[in-house]
Order: structure tokens, then sequence, then C-alpha cells
């Protein structure tokens, strides 16, 4: 009895404090969860969309989050996870009976809910960042080059003799400045990248940071050169330069941050003027015995007074090339020697080079002319031009110039020129984007297949236009006009003009076709010309805010291009960063350009206001407006011939006039989240429409689902990119678009779970992404575009890839993404698949599948995953290994496997599961002809790849990294293989049961970490290696680098942060990035 009392008062105890907390804790959970999901995540969402957004700004500055930030974003995303599975199983249980066990749940529920997740996300909300949100970036070592001019010329013996000569004073310790001077054109610029790519590659050289300045003719003054250097140096150490009125202390904090790097090579390249270091900040290195250790200077200019003014302490001068090394480099650049060899074309080639006078640029301008004639008497009329032509400009440049215009005059057709032409409207020394090149010739009108009444004919499509814009591009650099170059910051392709080209540009610009440049000449002012005569004009690059206050008289201007005016981070001298500045235009601006054709306003960040002026252009062809502040715009009704038109990253909150544009062939909504109001019939009108981007657009909300099914009036789309927060309108997409008509599309659907991330979209993609989608439940109504080639599905629930009925029919998917899926253990059993299921499929990538226990339980029936051939398998932490060996055997065309963190995995392929039962482990042969690369990294169990033996008569590379317990490889032999690439320590363990397969892979082990600075192998050194090998297809090779392009995938969404550009066939997503 004594025991009943106790325990009765225990009882007691517990209801009058622990029992009543809890119950006071269910009554309030239905108001909890209300307040945790309508309140508290919302305001958490908004201050996580806050952050990023300031993170995404401060990246295009060169800056990196802090550890602390990075942090607080993670758990923010746990909080979002943990607070959706509350919700999910408060609402089933809200909704299940009220039996015991529910109660039960619901009381631990609701404590879980007051005493942890609502303290979690306060916490989570009341996070400062009293040190703010990022950190510069540590800069690279170099800007590396790659400059394929040097490569193309084979370098002569002069020319190899100089870069050693440069080196060489390098190195010498009393030798601080360096002078490289010569004539323009003659070389002086490629020696020195050449230079700094050697350097920059060499571990063991003696400069820890190389900073590359292009000073150039235009510069602009000092403020510019110490701007310049400034950002080498990171963009808060800049932002603090141009904050600062006082040229003496601007000076001296450049001076000061210079003498804190650590040795260090300063390059000025192009310098035309006498400067003063002093005046600059720039120490000069002779001056201190302590200094010439950490920095050197090297300039390179076309006057050995500028040399002489700084004071350098070795001159290098670049002479002209001698007959010799001039017609080694003429014969390597017309790359025929069988013609060349002729006995009557000989003479005459030599006669051509001595014309050149031994100036590189002058040679490989003029021999890609000659390069296409095959009869003599071609050679001799064109000799006879070259020699009677006089120099039409005075001065030492006046011979190239001569000879740079004989090839421009042997550019094929108008059109051609004006492209050429067309480059220098971008500043000197840009590089000039491809695909932003290409769309600009292409709004002119330069692509089109007849040049006569060019804006009028829609007989070519932007696809054919686009494809005629390569050829001419291809004409351009292989002929030397222009230098085709890598980006390796965007990581996009460019081209560059070199200066004394872009003055012939210019000058023929002018004489001929009254087209005027003034770009990136940090004008401040809308300059004073004779309006009336100028077709054309560039304005881009720029600080121009104030615009005339009444109109020009510019009834001729068909073109004006104010791109980049100010630049996106622009900050004035001064003034701080967050100083609010707008461009100002007059109403009437616009007025006097009746023949206006072309206008880009675009990544201009104080445009905020158009005039209504705007309304008037009616011959206007493109609109950009891409990456401005807009709000809003003038009425579009009037511009009846607009074909282009983008509107992607403004805020823009309403569209009037669109359904007038009949000619309207481009439109980019892209990134537009304020965007509501458009005629609801407005998409129906544009009949000959050919591109639509509204991905992250306002525009395709529930509000405006009604327009979808506009979009079968279409007939001439040709590229789509489209993202949806609503399965029926996904669906709706799904059913009213003539999928099989699209050249390419993107489409995304989201569901429960939001990623922000930038994705490069390779040419000619189908492509659909699906992201927290429950698809056990959507079985029977999912469908995809029947021609889809790339499918990704993250965060979805899905049954197994056989019992989705759309999936078993797709004949085109080349490529399938799984990830963080909360999928079955297998990705199919097998007893539902059909022959020849995903008999299309090329690449297959399995990430963070934490469930998957099997890829494919049993042997695949015929044809399926015949063309298989990559997977990559990445933190799938469920498995054991890959494959059963039977299945395996039946990826005869697999080419490269690659399994990435992925903590249980013991074997690649094994023989002990029920397929395979029975089977000898021992006897039965893999036999994988086509494999080329196998990838390993970071697989703390992997113990073997497979009990059987594996027959590899093509494989290449091994690389084996982070696997401390792999002890045993299936090879015999590995006739093909270049290269092993492992850790040093782990490969001379003694512990290694198959000694015989060591003594095999020895003579190619390569110990990665030495030799790459500890840094594991990625995805584009894969792509490198793959480039390296010679016997991969031509159609792999081109698969692989789409697959590389679009590899960096993971966790959920498309975030967008420039336009939408005609880069490969018309649309290239290049600025989604992954976060």
């Amino acid at each position: 009895m004594e025991f009943v009392t106790r325990k009765l008062g225990e009882l007691a105890e517990w209801i009058c404090n622990d029992g009543i907390c809890r119950v006071n804790n269910l009554m309030k959970l239905s108001t909890s969860i209300k307040t945790l999901r309508d309140k508290k995540m919302k305001e958490l969402i908004a201050k996580e969309s806050d952050v990023k957004a300031a993170l995404q700004r401060e990246k295009e500055r060169r800056k990196q989050p802090l550890e602390v930030v990075k942090d607080w974003l993670s758990k923010v995303e746990e909080a979002k996870t943990k607070v959706e599975v509350i919700i999910e199983a408060y609402e089933e249980k809200a909704i299940n009976g009220r039996c015991l066990r529910h109660w039960c749940e619901l009381f631990e529920l609701a404590e879980s809910v007051q005493e942890e997740v609502i303290k979690e996300v306060d916490e989570l909300l009341g996070k400062q960042f009293p040190d703010g949100l990022v950190i510069d970036e540590l800069p690279p070592k170099a800007t590396l080059f790659n400059s394929l001019s040097l490569a193309r010329s084979r370098p002569s013996k002069t020319t190899v003799e100089k870069i050693e000569e440069v080196m060489s004073l390098l190195r010498n310790p009393d030798v601080g400045k360096i002078g490289v001077y010569g004539m323009g054109g003659i070389g002086k610029t490629t020696i020195m990248k050449t230079v700094n790519d050697k350097l920059a590659a060499d571990e063991e050289e003696c400069f820890g940071r190389i900073i590359w300045v292009t000073v150039s003719k235009d510069m602009g003054g000092v403020e510019v050169l110490q701007s310049r250097i400034g950002k080498n140096l990171g963009e808060g150490f800049s932002d603090d330069l141009l904050l600062e009125n006082d040229k003496e202390r601007r000076a001296s904090m450049l001076l000061n941050k210079l003498k804190e790097q650590e040795k260090l090579l300063l390059i000025l390249d192009d310098l035309w003027e006498e400067i003063s270091l002093d005046k600059v900040g720039i120490p000069d290195p002779e001056r201190s015995s302590d200094l010439q250790s950490c920095i050197k200077i090297v300039v390179t200019t076309r006057f050995l007074t500028v040399c002489d003014f700084i004071k350098t302490q070795a001159n290098v001068e670049i002479k002209r090339l001698s007959d010799e090394c001039a017609w080694d480099l003429f014969k390597a650049t017309i790359d025929d020697e069988k013609l060349l060899s002729r006995e009557e074309i000989e003479p005459l080639a030599k006669e051509v080079v001595r014309e050149c006078g031994g100036l590189p640029l002058a040679i490989i301008t003029v021999a890609p002319v000659l390069r296409r004639m095959h009869n003599v008497e071609q050679w001799r009329h064109n000799l006879k031009k070259m020699k009677s032509s006089t120099a039409e400009i005075e001065g030492p440049d006046g011979n190239v110039f001569q000879l740079l215009r004989f090839s421009y005059n042997h550019l094929k057709g108008e059109h051609v020129k004006k492209c050429f032409l067309y480059c220098a409207f971008y500043p000197e020394d840009h590089r000039i984007d491809f695909a932003e090149l290409i769309e600009y010739w292409m709004a002119e009108g330069y692509t089109k297949e007849e040049e006569k009444n060019i804006f009028e004919t829609n007989t070519w499509s932007r696809l054919d236009e686009h494809a005629k814009a390569i050829d001419i591009l291809k004409e351009l650099t292989d002929s030397c006009m222009l230098e085709k170059i890598r980006d390796e910051d965007d990581e996009v392709d460019c081209v560059r003009m070199h200066d004394l080209v872009r003055d012939l540009a210019i000058q023929i610009m002018g004489e001929d076709y009254g087209f005027v440049t003034k770009a990136g000449l940090k004008l401040t002012e809308f300059p004073k010309l004779a309006w009336g005569k100028v077709s054309k004009i560039s304005l881009m690059n720029n600080q121009i805010l104030n615009f005339p206050q009444h109109q020009l008289n510019c009834l001729n201007l068909s073109t004006l291009l104010l791109r980049n005016n100010p630049p996106p981070g622009y900050r004035i001298v001064g003034h701080r960063p967050n100083t609010s500045v707008s461009i100002n235009f007059h109403e009437s601006f616009f007025s006097q350009m009746p023949a206006l054709q072309v206008l880009d306003l675009s990544y201009s960040n104080c445009l905020q206001v158009l005039p209504s002026s705007l309304s008037e252009l009616t011959n206007l062809r493109p609109l950009y407006l891409q990456m401005t502040n807009l709000e809003k715009i003038p009425s579009l009704a009037k511009l009846k011939k607009l074909q282009i038109l983008d509107l992607s990253s403004t805020y823009i909150q309403e569209l009037t006039g669109v359904e007038e544009l009949e000619n309207l062939k481009f439109l980019n909504l892209e990134d537009t989240p304020t965007l509501e109001h458009i005629q609801v019939d407005a998409m129906s009108k544009l009949t000959i429409l050919e591109v639509l981007n509204v991905l992250e657009s306002r525009f395709l909300s529930h509000k405006n689902a009604a327009c979808i099914p506009d979009l079968t009036h279409l007939k001439s789309l040709s590229a789509v990119v489209m993202s949806f927060w609503s399965y029926e309108n996904y669906l709706k997409a799904i059913d009213n678009i003539e999928w099989n008509e699209l050249h390419d599309y993107l489409i995304v659907l989201y569901g429960k779970h939001y990623r922000k991330y930038k994705w490069r979209i390779a040419p000619g993609t189908k492509f659909v992404r699906i992201c927290g989608l429950d698809m056990c439940n959507q079985i029977d109504d999912f469908r995809l575009p029947i021609n889809i080639e790339t499918l990704c599905l993250g965060f979805c629930v899905l049954p197994q890839l056989s019992k989705i009925p759309c999936i078993k029919n797709l004949r085109s998917l080349k490529t399938l993404y799984l990830e963080y899926d909360a999928s079955e253990d297998c990705l199919d059993t097998g007893n539902e698949m059909e022959p020849y299921m995903l008999a299309s499929l090329e690449v297959l990538r399995l990430r963070s599948l934490n469930r998957l226990k099997e890829i494919w339980k049993r042997v695949l029936p015929h044809g399926c995953l015949e063309n298989l051939r990559y997977i990559y398998v990445d933190q799938c932490n469920g498995l054991k290994n890959l494959f059963s060996c039977k299945v395996l055997q039946q990826l005869k065309n697999i080419e490269i496997i690659k399994v990435n963190e992925s903590d249980e995995i013991e074997q690649i392929s094994s023989s002990t599961d029920g397929d395979d039962q029975g089977a000898d482990p021992t006897n039965d042969e893999i036999v994988l002809p086509k494999l080329q690369i196998l990838y390993l990294t970071n697989l703390s169990k992997l113990q073997s790849i497979s009990t059987n033996k594996w027959v590899c008569e093509s494989l290449k590379i091994i690389v084996a990294i982070g696997c401390q317990e792999l002890r045993k490889f299936p090879f015999e032999k590995l006739p093909a293989l270049e290269s092993f690439y492992g850790d040093s320590e782990w490969w001379e363990e003694p512990e290694w049961v198959d000694s015989k397969t060591k003594t095999l892979l020895q003579p190619h082990f390569v110990d990665y970490y030495f030799h790459h600075n500890g840094v594991i192998p990625g995805e584009e050194e894969i792509y490198g290696l793959i480039n390296c090998n010679e016997h991969l297809s031509g159609h792999f090779m081109a698969m692989t680098k789409k697959l590389i392009d679009e590899m960096l995938i993971a966790t959920g969404s498309f975030h967008s942060h420039s336009q939408l550009t005609s880069e490969l066939s018309c649309f290239n997503l290049r600025d989604l990035e992954f976060e």
C-alpha cells in the first residue's frame, strides 16, 4: 500500500509540474504551428534571402562569405527541413484518429515545437553579423592568358631568346625595374604573356603574386591606373581607394598595400605616357634593398623615353624579325608546305614577307589572306597591290596600317567587314564575349542571308543567323584580325582586338561609315559631336549620369550603345558605395532619333526610369534593358518593328503594349520577381516569337496561369526557358507546347524544396528539372516532354523507375540526375523493366541517395542501358557496391566510372548479391572494352574494386585518392594505362594483398598530393584527362564537355543573374550559379 501511495504521489507531482506544462504545450500546439509557419519561418526565409542576395552582390566583387555566415545558412536549411517535417507530422496526426498513441505523439511534438524548434528559429532570426558577411577572397597567384598567338606562330628562335632574357632579368636580384620596348605589332605583349604564364605555372619561381595591368593609350589618368591596380588587390581595398579624394593619400594607400604583398611582380602593359611611380603609389625597387626582393616591375611600351623616365635598370628591345625568322613565321601561319614549295609561288611569298618588314602582327594578318590563293596570278596581283599602296597614316605605324588594311580588304563581303568593325565599339583591350558579340551582330542584321531589307525579312530564324555568326567569327579569328582567348574568371570564350587593329577599325569606321566609338574613356558627360553625321555610336563602359536636357538632332543615328554606363559595382570617387545616384534623361531625349534601330542600356545599375519618348522609337529592333534597376517602362505599343526585348533581372511590375509587338522574336523576362501585369492574351499575339525565357519570373504565377495555353499559338517557338511553382501549371505547359518543334528548352518545377544556384546550359539542351515532388502520388498523371534529353529529379519521393509510365517511354533521354531523393532502396528491382528501357541513356548521376542500398537488383532486360557511358555516384552512403558483376558486364559501352564520398562502399562490383548467387567470383571475367577512366575518391571502406578479374584494354586513367583500405585491384594487364593517381603514403604501405598488380601499376604512379598541392582532382580535371585521350570518340568528347558544363549540379533550383544571350542556339543560361 505504501508503494502504491508513493507512486500515486509521484504521478500527482508529475501532473502538477511536467504534466500541466505538457498539456499547456499541447493546447498551444495549433497556435504555435501557425506562428511558426506563417510568421517566424516567413521572416527567417526573408532574412535568408536578403543574406544570399547580399552575398551574391559581394561575390561579383570577388568576396567570399565568412565561416559564421556559411554556418548560419546551413542551420537555416536544417531548420527549414525540420519545420517542414514537423508541420507534415502535425497535419497527419491531427487528421488521423485520436487513439492514445496519437495523443502521446502529439505531446512529444508539442514539446519539441515549444522547447526546441521555436527557440532555434528565434535564435536564427536574432543572429547578427557584427563583422559583416564577407571577407576578401584570396586572389589567384596570376591571371593566366593561355594566349593562342604564340602557340599559333611557333615562336622564332629570336622570340624564345627574348623570353629567356626577360626571365633571366626577373631572376636577377640586382634588377628591380625592366623595360620591354619596341614598335607596335612587334610582339611585346605576346612575349610578356608567355613570361606571365611560365612564371605562374612554375611553383619554384620566386614570385608569390603577379599583377598584370593593361594601361593602354586611352587610360584616362593616374586615378584609373590606381583603380586597375587596386582591383587586383581586393574589391574592398579598391572601394576604399575610390572613397579617398586626396591624390597623395590615395597614392600612399596603394603604396602601403603593394608593400604588403610578398614577392610581387607588377606588369604594366602598353604604357604610353611617362608616369611617376610615386604619384601612382608604386614602390620603387631601386630605393630600398628590402623592397628589391619584394617587388619587381616590368613595363611594355613603344617608347624608350618611357623606360628612361621610370629609370628602368634593364631594357629589352624587341626588334623586327630577321628575314629567316619572318619567313618561318609566315610558313607557320600559312601552314601549307605544298603551296609554298611550288617553284613559281615561293619567290613571290618571300617578297610578301619582305613587304611585311619583319612585323609579326603584319605577317600573321597578311598570311591568312594568301593562304586561300593557289593561283600564281593571284599572288602577283596582291603583291603588286601591297607594293603600290601608300600609307595614309603618318608615323611609325604607317606601314603596318597598310598591311592590316590589305587584310581587311580581303575579308569576304561587306557583312563580315561590318562584323569586324563592330568589335571596335568595345573599349581598348576589352575581352569581348562571343555570345554578346554575336547577339549584337544579329541585332544589327549582319547575319541575315541577304543584307538587303535586313530587318524586313522573316525568312531566316535566329538559329540560322546564329550559325552564320559562328562562321563569321571563325573567319575573323582564322584571319588573325581577332585573337581568340578564354576568360577564366567568367569561364567564357572571348575575342580581343590588338590595339593597332582597333586603331585601323576606328579609322575605317569614321571615314567610311560615320561610326563613332568612345567606349571605356571614363566619360562623365554626354559628348558634344556633330550628331547629324553620326550613324552609330558606342558609349559603353563610361560613367555618364547626366544626359542633355534638350533634344539632340540625331536624325541619322541607328545604333546607340550605352551598356555598362555606369557599370555594376560603379563607385563615385569620394562617395560611399551606397550613395544613391541615378541616370537622368530628359523626357524628350529620344524624340529626335527617328532612325534608331539598336538601343542598349543594359548593365547600367543607375538606370531607374526611362523617358516617355522611348515610345516614339518606331524603328527600334532590339531593346536591351537587362540588369538595371528599372521598375517601369513606357508603353511599347508603337514599337511595331521590335524583334528583341530583354528585361531580365529588372524590377518592372507591368509590361504594357507587348501584345502589339507583332515582329517580336526574342523575349527575355528572366528573374523579374515583381512582374505581374501583362495583358491576358498578349502571348497568343506574338505569333513569330522564337525564344521565350520566363525563368524565375512572377509572370507565370497562379495569377497569370491562364496565358499558358496561349503558347500553342506560337508556331515559330524554338527555345523556351520556364519555371513553375505549381504542378498544375507545369502540366498545362507540358500539354500546350509543341516540344518536338523546340531546339532548346529548360523547364523547372519547384515543389517543396527551393535552392538557388547557377548552371551553365550547353547548346541544344532539352532539359527538365523537378524539385521536391512526391512522385509516388503523381505516377499516373506525371508527364514529361517526349523528346527530353536531360532529366534531373531532386528532393523527390521516387518510386521504382519502371513504375513511372512516362519514363519508360522516353526514347531520347541521354542524361539522368537523381539527387537528394527520398527513394526506395533500389532504383529498380528489374521485375517491371521492359527491354530497351533507358536504352538511349549515356550519363547516370546519383547524388546523396542515402536510402539507396542497390542500384539494380537483377540482371537488366535486353537493351536496357546499352548506351550508358558515364556513371557518377556521389555521397550515397547506403550503397555497399555499385553493381552486381553480371549487371556491370552488360554495360559494354561504359567509359567513365566515378565514385566519391560514399562511406559504405566496399566494392565497385560484387558477386555476393542474390542475383549472382552461385557464381564463382574468381572465374568470371568482366570485360569492359571501352572503360577509359576509373575515378575513386574518399571511399573509406573500399577494400577491393572487384573479386572478379576486369579486362580493360582501353583504361588510361586511374584515380584512387582517400581510399586507405583499398589493397586489391582486379587487373592483370593494362596496355593503355597512362597515369595512376594516388597518395604516396598509402601506395608505399607494405600491407598489399595484390603485389603483382601493384608491380603492374607502379610505372604509372603519380603522387597527386605532391603534384597538385593536396587538391583532389575535380570534374574539370577529369575533362582535361579525357581531352588528352585520343581513343575517346568525338561524340563522347562533345557529350562529356556538355556534361562538364552541367556537372556542378547539386541541391535545389535555379537563380539567374544575367541576360539570356544568343550564345549557342540562341540562348544560354551562362550565369546560373551553383551555391
